[in-house]
């Protein structure tokens, strides 16, 4: 990273690195190493210098996450319900370990490029758009789905 960024307090960054990886055969996309640096540690340089306060989305055995020194939460749903069980699972942390945190910037561990400005940019960008996302779990009697709903008080 050569441009210094000061992290923003008012974000907390969540990692999802939840996925069963059906399409790598089971092998965790998080430990996949590319330039010789796993993915999940390539998100986490990136995210750091961005905000303050990260934890990671991980279902399985949160073991496999210990020498990243983050918190890791599994998903509150069973049965991998897809990446937005994991970004609700972050605001229900966020509510609990951050409550400073105004918006939750969501990274995919198998996108270890996004850019060192990500949270400038999408913090700039949010003064034009819509300003709530709303996560609406949907119980089954097999399962559990989430369903996004755009609330949108556009300014």
């Amino acid at each position: 990273m050569s441009k210094s960024h000061t992290p923003n307090s008012a974000l907390a960054g969540v990692i999802l690195a939840g996925g069963q990886a059906k399409r790598l055969h089971g092998r965790d996309k998080a430990f996949l190493s590319v330039g010789g640096t796993f993915l999940l540690d390539r998100c986490i340089v990136r995210l750091k210098g961005q905000i303050d306060r990260i934890v990671i989305s991980g279902n399985g055995d949160p073991c496999r996450f210990e020498a990243s020194g983050l918190p890791v939460m599994g998903d509150l749903f069973g049965s991998f319900p897809g990446p937005l069980a994991g970004i609700y699972t972050a605001m229900r942390w966020c509510e609990a370990n951050a409550p400073e945190a105004q918006a939750i910037l969501s990274v995919a561990v198998d996108t270890p490029f996004f850019p060192i400005n990500l949270a400038d940019k999408l913090s700039t960008a949010s003064g034009r758009m819509c300003e709530k996302i709303v996560l609406i779990p949907l119980i089954r009697r097999r399962s559990a789905h989430i369903r996004t709903l755009a609330c949108c008080s556009c300014r």
